[in-house]
């Protein structure tokens, strides 16, 4: 039996958690206070895969899917000795997992070199005797390695036998499943200026804007980019009235769309846009980085940006990002609307047709170049997670790439392989 007493304090409890619930059901909205949601992580995926061109692909994204952590440390150096009292620096570099290809300048020769990635063991040099060099990248594609400077070269990249094609030429090149892409972009005797195509035993398959410049100079902005089907080139042939962006069909040359404008870097493409900073028509000293569409060319959206000029835009999941004489600047690929910036000046290198700027989306990192620093920022956020020189006393670092997990810089004419080496 209960007592009377317990009975009564039982009562007033179940009473007291009653009110309260009742109390608890009836208070104002406005007074709940609910923890944010915190997304999941996305799952890390590291890709292998190669930088096998001018940023890292056909549709010049400088992009690539695998995972660079910091801090990073040199592994090697690869600097070719002098050849007959001709000296010899190292401009660009490509990469597969296994192989590099080193573009330089030997005297005043364009010069390549393979070379093994784990220890820069020398397998073949191709020396092009030429005479006039201005550093412009290979591609490596359909067991061959194109190379456009001072003439067309192609060279079997197993063995380094090489033919030769059309003097006097100076471009850009990419490839698809089947052919080659160039553009020429200089002339002193040669062809004159043009987009074409090829095929991987450089025989023409067509050229279209073609145009005439002995004894004019060209700017350095000429480039191309492949994505969709559609074969973009930037064509800046120093006057605004032979300045546009061309959309072009990659099987025969035919123009798809032209656009009026004076390109001021090569172009690169993703998620049906085509991005390029531009000084626009009766507005040539103003610089702005403009998103076009790709199936007409017009303007989706722009924005001001402060001497971007020469390198394509990273292209990076939702991003776009240019690298300008106040730092590092990254915009929705969307709408252009400002997503983050740092404060890592871009510096102007020795070396033509320099890049800055490279992605690896897999760890969500970006390798800046700046002067004699290579910096990695945090991708989403523009965050600075390490800086370091690649080379002791070294004055300019530029066009970096990442192949597989791991990076290639040079250095003041030197190549440096860097590995990532995370802290326990």
């Amino acid at each position: 039996m209960v007592a009377p007493m317990r009975v009564f304090a039982l009562a007033v409890a179940t009473i007291q958690v009653s009110f309260l619930s009742a109390s608890a059901s009836c208070a104002p909205a406005q007074r709940a206070k609910t923890l944010p949601t915190v997304p999941a992580p996305l799952p890390r995926v590291c890709g292998h895969e190669g930088w096998t061109t001018y940023a890292h692909d056909a549709a010049r994204t400088s992009a690539s899917t695998a995972c660079i952590d910091p801090p990073l440390k040199t592994t090697w150096t690869f600097s070719p000795p002098p050849v007959g009292g001709r000296k010899e620096r190292v401009e660009h570099a490509i990469a597969d997992i296994d192989t590099v290809y080193a573009a330089g300048i030997r005297g005043q020769s364009p010069v390549l070199h393979r070379i093994e990635a784990k220890d820069a063991h020398m397998q073949w040099t191709f020396d092009s005797r030429a005479d006039i060099a201005r550093a412009h990248w290979p591609t490596a594609a359909l067991n061959v390695v194109m190379y456009v400077d001072d003439g067309v070269y192609v060279m079997d990249s197993q063995s380094g036998t090489h033919r030769s094609a059309e003097l006097d030429c100076w471009g850009p090149t990419l490839a698809d499943d089947s052919r080659y892409y160039l553009a020429n972009t200089w002339q002193e005797e040669g062809p004159g200026l043009f987009a074409g195509a090829y095929d991987p035993r450089a025989l023409p398959l067509w050229k279209t804007d073609k145009f005439s410049a002995k004894g004019i100079v060209i700017p350095d902005e000429n480039g191309i980019a492949l994505d969709g089907g559609t074969l973009f080139h930037a064509a800046n042939y120093r006057f605004p009235k032979y300045a546009y962006l061309t959309a072009l069909d990659p099987e025969t040359g035919a123009v798809k769309w032209k656009s009026a404008t004076v390109p001021d870097s090569a172009p690169s493409a993703g998620g049906g846009r085509v991005y390029m900073v531009e000084r626009l028509p009766k507005k040539e000293h103003e610089s702005v980085l403009v998103a076009r569409s790709q199936n007409d060319g017009n303007v989706v959206w722009s924005t001001p940006v402060e001497d971007a000029r020469v390198a394509a835009p990273v292209v990076a999941g939702r991003l776009v990002i240019v690298h300008s004489v106040v730092g590092v600047l990254a915009f929705d690929a969307q709408t252009g609307e400002p997503a983050w910036s740092v404060a890592i000046l871009r510096t102007r290198s020795a070396s033509r047709n320099a890049t800055s700027l490279a992605a690896a989306t897999g760890s969500g990192a970006l390798l800046v170049t700046a002067g004699g620093q290579l910096h990695v920022l945090e991708l989403t956020t523009g965050r600075v997670r390490w800086s370091g020189a690649p080379l002791e006393n070294a004055k300019d670092v530029h066009s970096p790439v990442i192949a597989g997990g791991v990076a290639y810089v040079v250095a003041d004419g030197t190549l440096v392989r860097l590995e990532s080496t995370p802290l326990e």
